[in-house]
């Protein structure tokens, strides 16, 4: 029991550090996660994309109650997308979706659309157990501290951190069992 203890610092180390290390391709003025955007860089087999590279999946801590929690239901929406600098961006944002896999991959979307692919992966930064988004596509980049649990664990509050310039940003993710619509969150249009 001891040798796992030891042996999960290391490997949330070197996940961390594949992480850090992957290479991206440069930031255009004014990309953030804060817009809903289209992929512009076609995708190529390998985790790759024209000028765009997400981090070696890494199989999740199943051990961990939050990765546990994560793996119970494939889509985590964002029911409300609040941004605190900006609320002009909170209605377009919502119904973004994460769509985990239990090899440490992901699809990313919103409402009916897939956007991007990647790698995801859950660690601890001190007391704050924080989710890390790596997607092909550079600008759906994204790590949220993953805090209040609803009672019937069906939805969570994440909060962004600066890792990619969103600590202005909160969501409540829902858990569902399929691709969200906008007809099973009331919106028209």
């Amino acid at each position: 029991m001891k040798a796992k203890l030891l042996t999960l610092p290391i490997l949330l180390s070197a996940v961390m550090l594949l992480m850090s290390s992957c290479i991206s391709d440069p930031k255009v003025e004014g990309d953030n996660p804060t817009t809903t955007q289209q992929p512009t860089n076609p995708t190529t087999a390998g985790g790759q994309a024209e000028g765009g590279s997400y981090a070696t999946a890494v199989q999740p801590n199943t051990n961990s109650p939050k990765v546990q929690l994560l793996l119970r239901s494939p889509y985590w929406v964002a029911e409300f997308w609040v941004n605190h600098a900006d609320n002009s961006q909170n209605k377009p944002n919502r119904g973004r979706w994460w769509n985990l896999k239990p090899d440490g991959t992901f699809n990313y979307g919103h409402w009916e659309e897939t956007l991007s692919y990647g790698s995801w992966v859950v660690h601890n930064d001190g007391a704050k157990e924080l989710i890390h988004f790596d997607a092909v596509d550079d600008r759906y980049d994204m790590e949220f501290e993953m805090q209040a649990v609803s009672q019937l664990q069906d939805y969570m509050s994440w909060a962004g951190t600066g890792t990619y310039d969103m600590k202005r940003i909160a969501v409540k993710a829902t858990s569902l069992l399929t691709m969200p619509t906008k007809a099973q969150f009331g919106i028209t249009d």
